[in-house]
């Protein structure tokens, strides 16, 4: 799995060089975190394993998985969406009432080239 930067300590040393240049405090909620990449792939199932009949691809860019989820159900108008497993780099989430699924995982360079040879939106 990946390591990711220690973002506490990130906005202490941003929050110190804004302060020493405005000379007065800032607020934290003022400083842009770091957006992940994230790849979904949003499919039907039959039988409740992934069917592949039609799927859609999105490379979310996010600062959290939270958000990267608001954004896709924000594309896609899909319901609920409740976690099925998570296998460590990859989560499948179900859509409730509905047969379909979708597979999250943080999306490294490979995954985005091989994402720009094959449809996908890509959601910002």
């Amino acid at each position: 799995m990946k390591d990711f930067p220690d973002h506490a300590a990130i906005q202490t040393q941003v929050v110190a060089k804004l302060t020493k240049k405005r000379g007065r405090p800032i607020k934290l909620d003022k400083i842009v975190r770091e957006k992940h990449v994230y790849f979904f792939e949003y499919t039907d199932t039959f039988g409740g394993e992934a069917n592949y009949t039609w799927v859609r691809r999105f490379l979310i860019h996010a600062v959290s998985l939270m958000a990267a989820m608001r954004k896709f159900r924000h594309e896609t108008r899909a319901d609920r969406m409740d976690k099925d497993y998570d296998a460590g780099e990859v989560t499948r989430y179900n859509e409730r009432h509905a047969c379909r699924c979708l597979f999250v995982e943080h999306a490294d360079e490979h995954k985005i080239e091989y994402t720009k040879k094959v449809t996908h939106k890509e959601l910002t």
